[in-house]
């Protein structure tokens, strides 16, 4: 026997109003009195005879007036009966959710078509198919999702035509936030029966994640119909360009700079001789070619010239594919006359004084100490911590602090701002540490600049000496040693070292001693990076000093560091550029010229040591340049996400989902309306006022009959 299903199950209390008609009746049975009266034995011997009739006829009212209250609230409550009977009620109205993929992926060509126009052309479909009364919300699914209405539109020919009008974004994938707003709207909608679309090339990082899981399973819970329309069968041919950088975020003109660049092949055909081209500032400056199997990946690395002082644009191509999106990404480099770097040493600056700020000093620019040091690209600058307050922070790249017994609040703070706005600080500990200052001041249970908790201070090695022990050389301040002819790192001796400890969660190791304790650590803080170094720097630390790997680990230590002073001109898409433009004025107007030939005011507010630039419209991959008065005066690029070009196939989106699959060339069959059942309530409001008419009939037929019976009553024709 079909079941059936309440879309407003509470008003399923209102049945109770059947029970009016009954207390009413009760009611009027104790409504009169009895009195004894002679004449009454006469009455009750007729009433004798028709006691049967009447009691039969007052029920059939009763169960006439109870229905009449039942059927009305049983319509309230929106029935649907679980099998087509269309003899009984009509097919419910639905409430239809589209999600439509318009990641980059979409823009895959198959001949001239992409598929993001045959998605779009199977979602106009999908809402032409609906009728009158049901309503429509589109949703564009990627990890930046939009709704084309607020709520669920009744408008179906308006949503035909807004479908139309859609292009294919940059963003990558995902459906964990479009379908928590598929939830929300099929919440507000009215209709009984409710469908899901799912319309994507459905690429492995689709549906991938719990959250995503946990939606669809609500979904299916609250009866919701899910279906899967994929669009495309697989993918022959795709390379893309994934990671670009430079050696560091800012370079010395002049100098030249290693461009590293990773070509992925997630095709399924082996490329040979594939042509990369290097770009700079959009000329092309060197070329290689590359072989890729099928699934593999490959690093070119190309060797820069920047001879201009400035913000330049590095570009690595490949020729147009199916995807031609991710062909091509975009590197932005700041070019300086010389790069500067901060030494705030708390040792004694005493003439002829040889510490570890020295040793630092001349590492990063040989000629430094004699004050020789112009044919140096780094231009280290010693300064005191007092001469923080005073001191320009944002200027320079990278600070090391080296040995250093105590900062004041103010200078920590001013540390602070300078790391969280992309700046990077190396501490170098010493002598004068003080481990219980530090852990108050710097460290803060974690939430400071130090990157983690000192336990003890420099004391000698209960085991002796130790050395360095990397598990390996994936970081890029220790990748050059992977190589044994840039040194061992692993014969450097140290007598003594700090006995630390890193927080799990906001700090990593880079690498460890021979005996296991931490020896390098990292942490993030706000767009810049803080590392520490768990042993000073001098004769009685150990012989890290007398090693060439001092030299390469040191300056490798200030290049890894202010890489994130980089990370300001490089962006992903849709996402907001913040600049800072030294010595400029609020006053000067700014605009900014997009890829795509467009040019757009930024806003300008004044800032200590010039202006901030804050561009929101960073809507397409490419070179974005910085104008005033018609001149350039600073660039940033802005990338599309690389991991959207492991595309996959098809259906590995699609497995262990709850979504039902459909054929995007077979919607009439496949794809019908998942409202499996018909709505009754008009059938109940139907039955109720026919039940109100045939007891009114009923009543008159009675009242009729009851005057012919009356002695000497006449009843008319026109009764």
């Amino acid at each position: 026997m079909p079941g059936i299903t309440f879309v407003h199950p509470l008003m399923l209390w209102g049945l109770l109003a059947g029970t009016i008609p009954i207390i009413i009746h009760l009611l009027n049975r104790r409504r009169y009195k009895p009195h004894p009266w002679a004449a009454m034995r006469f009455l009750r011997e007729a009433i004798r005879i028709n006691a049967r009739r009447i009691q039969i006829e007052d029920l059939i009212l009763l169960v006439m007036r109870v229905l009449v209250f039942m059927l009305a609230a049983l319509a309230f409550t929106l029935p649907i009966l679980g099998s087509r009977a269309l003899f009984l009620g009509r097919q419910p109205h639905v409430c239809a959710v589209i999600l439509l993929d318009d990641s980059y992926s979409m823009n895959y060509l198959e001949g001239d078509t992409s598929r993001f126009e045959r998605a779009r052309t199977v979602a106009r479909e999908l809402v032409g198919r609906l009728r009158r009364g049901d309503s429509v919300s589109v949703i564009l699914m990627s990890d930046r999702p939009r709704r084309l209405f607020r709520e669920p539109s009744f408008d179906l020919d308006l949503a035909r035509s807004l479908i139309g009008r859609l292009e294919c974004s940059y963003a990558a994938s995902g459906a964990e936030k479009a379908l928590a707003l598929a939830r929300e709207d099929l919440a507000r909608a009215r209709q009984p029966a409710h469908v899901v679309y799912l319309i994507s090339d459905f690429q492995k990082s689709v549906l991938g994640g719990t959250a995503c899981e946990a939606h669809l399973a609500a979904l299916k819970e609250a009866k919701t119909d899910l279906v899967a329309i994929p669009i495309g069968e697989g993918y022959d041919s795709n390379l893309a360009v994934g990671d670009l950088e430079t050696e560091a975020g800012v370079v010395a003109v002049g100098v030249p700079t290693m461009v590293h660049t990773r070509i992925h092949n997630y095709g399924q055909v082996a490329q040979q001789d594939y042509p990369v081209e290097l770009f700079l500032d959009g000329k092309r400056r060197d070329r290689r070619w590359v072989s890729i199997p099928p699934g593999g990946e490959v690093d070119v690395t190309f060797l820069a010239d920047l001879r201009e002082v400035g913000q330049h644009a590095i570009e690595v191509r490949l020729p147009a594919d199916s995807l031609a999106t991710d062909n091509t990404r975009y590197h932005a480099v700041e070019v300086r006359p010389k790069v500067p770097i901060l030494l705030v040493s708390g040792e004694s600056a005493a003439r002829g004084a040889v510490g570890a700020t020295e040793y630092v000093g001349t590492a990063l620019a040989p000629g430094w100490l004699v004050g020789e040091s112009d044919e140096d690209h780094l231009a280290p600058t010693r300064v005191s911590p007092a001469m923080l307050r005073t001191t320009d922070l944002g200027q320079f790249p990278t600070i090391f602090l080296i040995d250093v017994p105590a900062l004041e609040a103010e200078q920590i703070a001013a540390l602070e701002r300078y790391v969280k706005d992309g700046g990077g600080l190396m501490i170098v500990p010493g002598e004068r540490l003080d481990p219980r200052i530090y852990n108050e001041n710097l460290y803060r249970n974690g939430q400071g600049l130090l990157p983690a908790r000192i336990l003890s201070p420099g004391f000698r090695n209960e085991e002796g000496e130790c050395f360095l022990s990397p598990e390996a050389f994936d970081h890029p301040v220790l990748s050059p040693f992977s190589d044994r002819s840039f040194g061992d790192l692993s014969q450097i001796r140290f007598s003594r070292t700090l006995l630390i400890e890193p927080p799990a969660t906001t700090a990593s190791v880079i690498c460890k001693f021979s005996t296991g304790r931490p020896a390098i650590v990292e942490r993030s803080l706000g767009k810049g990076r803080v590392m520490l170094l768990a042993s000073g720097i001098g004769r009685d630390w150990g012989d890290f000093i007398w090693k060439p790997t001092f030299l390469i680990f040191t300056r490798r230590v200030a290049d890894y560091l202010m890489r994130r002073e980089g990370e300001g001109l490089n962006l992903g898409v849709y996402e907001m550029a913040s600049r800072f433009q030294r010595g400029g004025s609020a006053a000067a107007p700014v605009s900014v010229s997009d890829p795509a030939g467009g040019t757009t005011l930024a806003e300008v507010e004044s800032a200590v040591g010039g202006t901030r630039v804050q561009y929101a419209a960073v809507n397409r991959p490419g070179v974005y340049r910085l104008l005033t008065e018609q001149q350039v005066v600073g660039q940033f690029v802005a990338n599309v996400d690389a991991r959207e070009s492991d595309i996959g196939l098809p259906p590995m989106g699609l497995i262990g989902t709850p979504l039902r699959l459909v054929s995007a060339t077979n919607l009439t069959s496949e794809a019908e309306t998942p409202a499996s059942g018909s709505e009754i309530w008009m059938t109940c409001l139907k039955a109720a006022l026919i039940l109100m008419l045939a007891e009114a009939l009923f009543v008159l037929w009675i009242e009729l009959r009851e005057k012919r019976q009356r002695p000497g009553a006449a009843v008319s024709p026109e009764c």
